[in-house]
């Protein structure tokens, strides 16, 4: 267990348990994916936390948590003409896999 102070707050986790959870929501097929989005989307804010990904890769327009925030709002396919973003779930996935590896 790895415990860790924030604000004066305590906090523990388990990195093995992280882990797993990783390896659970990249077997996901994308149905389960869509509809696990408000947990896989606390596990991308404790991870990206955790190991200190920069700000601009997380929560920049196509960070990780930017985007996975996206596909919570409008679901995943998303193709107004004027829309600025891109919101096809392989590469918000593919994102997701990358900044919130676990090895």
């Amino acid at each position: 267990m790895i415990t860790y102070l924030v604000d004066g707050a305590q906090y523990t986790l388990s990195y093995s348990s992280l882990r797993e959870d990783w390896l659970k929501f990249t077997m996901m097929s994308d149905d389960d994916f869509m509809e696990n989005l408000v947990p896989i989307l606390h596990f991308a804010c404790i991870v990206c936390y955790l190991k200190e990904v920069p700000g601009y890769i997380a929560l920049s327009d196509q960070g990780v948590v930017h985007e996975l925030v996206h596909l919570l709002h409008y679901g995943s396919g998303f193709d107004a003409p004027d829309a600025t973003f891109d919101l096809r779930l392989e590469r918000i996935r593919d994102t997701f896999n990358r900044w919130c590896c676990l090895a």
